[in-house]
C-alpha cells in the first residue's frame, strides 16, 4: 500500500522537472 504512492510521486516529480527543463531551454 505504501509502495503505490511512492512511484506516483516520483513520476510527478520527474514530469515537473522535465517541464522546468523545457522552460529553461526556451528561455
Amino acid at each position: 500500500m505504501y509502495l503505490l504512492p511512492v512511484p506516483k510521486y516520483l513520476h510527478f516529480l520527474k514530469l515537473f522537472f522535465r517541464l522546468r527543463s523545457l522552460e529553461l531551454n526556451i528561455l
